[in-house]
This record gives C-alpha cells, structure tokens and sequence, in this order.
C-alpha cells in the first residue's frame, strides 16, 4: 500500500474519531404547520374581509396576486417569530403570460411556490412540491365542479360520491393511485356583478392564509407533505417512492361559473363560480398513463465512486461527504452511508475504509 493511501488513510481515521457530522439522505417529509388565525387577503386596492364586513380589495391582476400572497407570507412570519423575508416572495409571470395559463399551470406555480418556501419553517418541513398537473386529475377536478355548477349544489358528496370514491371509480386514476387521507378543496365566489375576479388565486389564498373557520383542513391539503399534520401514520401523507425524488403527487384544478349558480338562494347573485381542486399520489405501472420510474433502490455498499470496488478513495469521498464538502448524488449519498441509517457521517467512511481489510457495508458489493 503506498504512502500517499496510508497518509490519506491516516487523515480519515484521525478525524473520524473526534467528528459525528451528519448529512440527511432522502427522509420524509412533515407539513408545515397551521396559522393561530386568519390572514385577510390584502393587495394595492386594500382589504378583503367579509368576518369584518371589508371590501376594499382590487383583485387587479398580477400586481395584487403578488401583493396578497406576500403580504400573507410577512404575516406568517410574525405569527411563527420568523426573521422578516424567510418564507420570500410570490413572483409571478409578466400580465400578458398569466392571463394565458390555464388554472391549473396557474394553481401549480402558486402551490408549489407556497410549498417550496416553506422548508425548514419547522423542524422536518422539507417544502417538497407537487410532480405536475394530470390530465385525468383535471378532468375529475372539472367533472365535479360542472356537476354543481350544473345541479346548483355545494358539498364535497353531491354526485353520490366522496371524493376518494370519485378518484378510485375513475377508470384510469382508479388502478393508479395510492392511498391518500386528503383528495380535494373546494372554493366557490358569488357577486352582485358579472364576475368573481381571480377565483383560483384567491381560493388557494384563502385555502393557505383564511382557513380557520374549516380548522385548517384546506390548508393541510394544500400542504400536504409525507406525514399529515394530524396523523403520523406513513400511509396518510404522500408516499415519495414514484418517479423524482423529493416531487409529490399530480394536482388537478377545475373552474366551472353560471349566473344561475345560486345554491343558497340568496336571490341577488348574478355569477357564482366554483373551483374544484383534486389530487392523487401515483403508482407506476404498465397501465398508468405516465412516464414515471420507481425510485432506484438505496444501495448502501461503500463504493461511493461507483467503480466497482471499495477503497481508500470511496472512505474519503464518505467523509467529504459527511463534511457537507460535496453534494453527492442519490447514489452516491447511499453508497456512503454504508450503515444504512439514513446520514452519512464519519463512522460510515471508517466504516467503508474497514471494508478494505474484510469488513462490510450493509450491503456488499457484488
């Protein structure tokens, strides 16, 4: 063995003795935690409250989406004690490029957005955005939200069906979905005038930052991570196992109005419009018309470089990684963690040096 493997060697093993410094591999993910209270929508036009009987906002496009969204995210922060711009800001397309998406591109950039800023808010929260919107999702989204526009009926069950049962009675989402505790929102508007400005923008507004009076149930969904805020178990949140890692589910919107919508007979309503949000978490399969893979397996058998043996050069690279000196790959990061306990820390590049002179990761190299 050369000087120079022994030196390196040497270097290892000193510094593993006296550091324990952790890098997380893929880990699940908790959901941000809810609001103590309501944050009224609030853009350049001024207040919408109705609990205060206040009607001052502009709903005036872009400018007061941003406007809203930012000012919801800065009181957010006073609420949790977080430092001023932690959770940043909404940045939106130009005017001219939002008024052409769809709902659905834009629920998914304003979802992902909220979903994204929010790591590390709390301890476990990761942000992990949702995978992408799903033709079959949107389609179920904007069945539902016709149907009670159609029959003039608000609920969550009006066709029959509850939400879950529409998801696994649709002959395509049915075979290729997973478990999941939440499957939709629901926001309707009505006006005395002609027509309810930027419907799906402000319910994921009030869905985020107004929800207190459904005891944060809508945000919890829209938020919805790995572990479900009100119930641990593993098989309630997104189970993070199908194509890229660390990307949750496909979303769906449906946006349905009528001036005849009026489901409460006020009487003086002139355009209701209702917006349905569902969303799946996927399986892979022959059948499922997307192209996602599986997960690869995490191989914890030391050969960090990936050459097909486990030497003094994979011990280092373990402990480079464990000094957060390199941002390893998913491969790369399991090979490290020859222990399998989900980090990478010194011991493991002892570990994997040990390999070298008959000793083992958990699983060897073939």
């Amino acid at each position: 063995m050369t000087a120079s493997v022994l030196k390196s060697i040497g270097s290892i093993l000193m510094i593993a003795l006296i550091l324990g410094l952790l890098i997380p591999l893929s880990v699940e993910g908790e959901s941000p935690p809810n609001l103590s209270g309501n944050i009224p929508w609030t853009d350049t036009g001024g207040t919408y409250d109705p609990d205060s009987g206040i009607y001052d906002a502009s709903f005036n496009g872009v400018v007061d989406i941003e406007s809203a969204f930012n000012n919801g995210r800065r009181q957010e922060e006073i609420q949790f004690g977080l430092s001023t711009d932690f959770l940043g800001n909404l940045v939106l397309p130009d005017q001219s490029v939002w008024d052409i998406m769809t709902p659905d591109e834009k629920a998914m950039l304003i979802m992902n957005s909220e979903r994204i800023v929010r790591e590390e808010m709390a301890p476990g929260v990761l942000g992990y955005p949702f995978n992408g919107v799903q033709a079959d999702v949107h389609d179920l989204a904007q069945y539902y939200s016709d149907y009670l526009v159609d029959h003039n009926a608000w609920g969550h069950s009006e066709d029959g069906f509850t939400p879950y049962e529409r998801i696994d009675n649709d002959p395509v989402l049915g075979p290729c979905h997973e478990f999941l505790y939440r499957a939709e929102n629901i926001a309707a508007f009505w006006t005395s005038g002609s027509s309810n400005p930027l419907p799906v923008e402000r319910a994921i507004y009030m869905w985020v930052y107004a929800d207190a009076g459904s005891s944060w149930g809508h945000r919890e969904t829209v938020l919805l991570q790995d572990k479900d805020l009100q119930n641990q178990n593993p098989f309630y949140g997104f189970n993070d196992n199908v194509g890229l890692s660390m990307v949750e589910g496909f979303i769906g919107i449906g946006l349905s109005e009528s001036p005849d919508y009026d489901p409460f007979g006020w009487g003086w309503v002139n355009m209701g419009t209702v917006v349905v949000f569902n969303y799946i978490d996927p399986v892979s399969t022959g059948s499922c018309p997307w192209d996602l893979t599986p997960t690869p397996a995490c191989l914890n058998h030391g050969d960090v470089t990936g050459d097909g043996n486990v030497t003094a050069e994979d011990a280092q690279q373990a402990f480079a990684i464990a000094l957060e000196m390199m941002v390893p790959t998913f491969e790369e990061a399991c090979a490290a963690d020859c222990n399998s306990d989900g980090s990478v820390t010194a011991g493991d590049a002892q570990q994997i040096f040990g390999v070298i002179f008959g000793g083992s990761c958990v699983d060897p190299v073939s």
